[in-house]
Order: C-alpha cells, then structure tokens, then sequence
C-alpha cells in the first residue's frame, strides 16, 4: 500500500495511525495478514527510509489461500482537480458468483475503511496532495501480474 500525505500538517506517525485504523477497519474483509514494514520518504524523493511501526503487526481472519493471492479490495475517489486516488489492499477472498463491487451501505467493513480514509488529517491524498472524494464502494480486484504467472 503506497499513501500520500502532507508532511507540513501531518506526521509520518499520524500517517502512521490513520493506516493501522484502515487496516483494523478492514480486518473481517481479508485473510489473516501480517505487517511487513513502514517506510516514509520525503516528497519528490525515491528513498525511501524505514520508521517504526506503532500499529497492529496483525490483523484479518482466516487462513490465507495460495491460490487467493492475487485478489485485492481497491478503493477509489478523485479530487476536485480530477486527479485521481486509489488504494489497494491484498488479501480479498473470492465466493463463487460474487459480484465486483461492495458498496459501502452493504458491508460493515468497508463503511468503516471508507470512513478512516475520509479523515480530516492530511492522510490519504491523491498526487495533486488534495483530499479525494472517496467512492462509496470497494472494488473487488485481481492483480494482473498474478494472473499472468498463473499463465
């Protein structure tokens, strides 16, 4: 997961925060999980240097499936210049027949990670550094890279 925040009125570590509550939010929605790193760089670079993490190191339940790798929730919004945001979670399981879209009205767990990314904080923004107005759904998504070594 890559997120943009403003460094002059937030903090790695409230960017930090504002991530673990996305994450817990979605737990019941993805497989057990654990954290592997955090790492923040300064704007307009491509170091990247790594930071504590504050938050959770697991989150999710169930076992995770091998073959449900490369299924991921996709959340998207624009903002008011139409620059576009999107965050991608890996993890999503599949249920046969399901559809590929979850609307926020229709899923506890993605109302609430819908609710964390329209923080006030300067979390969450799209590359033009605005806050997007976030769809009211998730996005049921494959990695293509994934599908091609399934090729």
């Amino acid at each position: 997961m890559t997120v943009r925040f403003d460094p002059t009125s937030s903090s790695a570590a409230v960017a930090a925060a504002q991530i673990d509550d996305f994450l817990l939010a979605m737990g019941g929605a993805v497989a057990h999980s654990t954290f592997v790193r955090y790492e923040v760089s300064a704007v307009g670079s491509n170091v990247r240097v790594a930071q504590p993490w504050p938050g959770a190191l697991e989150w999710g339940s169930g076992v995770p499936d091998d073959d449900e790798a490369p299924f991921f929730w996709s959340f998207t919004g624009k903002d008011v210049t139409g620059r576009r945001f999107r965050l991608e979670l890996f993890g999503r399981g599949r249920i046969a027949g399901d559809s590929w879209r979850l609307n926020a009205v229709d899923d506890s767990n993605i109302a609430a990670a819908i609710a964390v990314l329209e923080t006030e904080e300067a979390v969450f923004l799209t590359i033009a550094g605005n806050g997007p107005i976030f769809n009211q759904y998730a996005n049921k998504s494959v990695s293509q890279h994934w599908v091609q070594e399934l090729r």
